[in-house]
């Protein structure tokens, strides 16, 4: 409703300025609109991380050249996983990055307020859900703290393959979803907000 009175808001401006007529103010007010949509290309490492065991197909945001080395980074997670053979929480990350399962009914994405308090602060940790696990990886310079989420679609309704996509925690929301999630609140339980 917000959308359409402001756009009915800014052909009467224009009808105002111009003395066009409505549809034709509409016209180019529309023409207007910017039609180019951002797209960040995700880099696949897939070929890198088949020799370690991911069964998984994996891409990794651009941010990430240049601050750690790829197999470096996918060797630690696999040995994260495997370290923490009995833990729950990362039961569904092991299950398909590392067995190449397909959840015939992923869970809900949700981001708790404490996971998002914690990427915040630099500490990492698992989502609720098990979707998304944040660990530090050593880097070309320095230690990064590196996201790994996965993208799960219901077998019921797509054929499409999980993906693990990876990025540093600076850019992990902008250039895996295309928003601002570190800025965000999330309300439990409900996913995004």
């Amino acid at each position: 409703m917000t959308e359409k009175r402001d756009l009915k808001r800014r052909v009467r401006e224009r009808q105002a300025r111009t003395g066009e007529s409505y549809v034709t103010a509409l016209r180019h007010v529309l023409g207007q609109r910017e039609t180019s949509v951002p797209v960040v290309e995700l880099i696949d490492v897939s070929d890198l991380a088949a020799p370690l065991g991911i069964k998984c197909r994996v891409v990794m945001a651009p941010s990430m050249v240049g601050r750690v080395e790829p197999t470096a980074m996918l060797t630690q997670l696999r040995d994260a996983l495997l370290t923490t053979a009995n833990d729950p929480e990362l039961a569904l990350m092991r299950a398909v990055v590392l067995a190449g399962e397909r959840p015939t009914k992923p869970p809900l994405l949700v981001f708790d307020s404490r996971f998002l308090a914690r990427l915040r602060a630099g500490i990492g940790g698992v989502s609720e859900g098990g979707h998304t696990l944040a660990l530090s990886v050593a880097g070309q310079s320095a230690t990064a703290l590196v996201v790994f989420f996965l993208r799960l679609i219901s077998v019921k309704y797509s054929d499409r393959a999980p993906m693990l996509m990876v990025a540093p925690v600076d850019a992990f929301p902008s250039e895996v979803f295309g928003i601002d999630l570190l800025g965000w609140e999330a309300v439990p339980g409900t996913g995004l907000r």
